[in-house]
């Protein structure tokens, strides 16, 4: 690679973003050679906690947000982790470097609360 790995804020190379239930699906603005991405987990209530997370990358330029939201088959996996119950950040680390202009953050499975019942996280909007 030609430069040095830097970090970067999320925020300050998006262009655009789309939210599911249980995705977010940024843009970015240019194409990125990524090893390892930090995710924290800000909840709004303490009742739930999220279990895995999965993190997804597409190298297209000009592919619509709207149309990859539905097409996994789009989408190559970069790494999946496990949390513990109410860990608030995990370090996805790669193998090998890749290059992605499209990142998918996928909140996969929940811990079930005490009284045996899941909730779902909703993703900021």
């Amino acid at each position: 690679f030609d430069k040095p790995f830097e970090a970067l804020k999320l925020k300050s190379v998006q262009s655009e973003v789309k939210y599911t239930a249980n995705k977010v699906i940024v843009r970015l603005s240019g194409t990125y050679i990524l090893h390892h991405m930090l995710i924290q987990i800000e909840e709004t209530k303490q009742t739930f906690s999220v279990k895995r997370v999965r993190l997804w990358f597409n190298p297209e330029v000009n592919a619509d947000l709207t149309n990859l939201r539905d097409k996994l088959q789009s989408w190559t996996l970069a790494k999946e982790v496990s949390l513990s119950r109410g860990q608030k950040e995990v370090k996805i680390m790669c193998a090998v470097p890749f290059r992605a202009r499209n990142l998918m953050v996928e909140y996969v499975d929940f811990f079930e609360n005490p009284d045996g019942s899941i909730e779902i996280l909703r993703c900021p909007r």
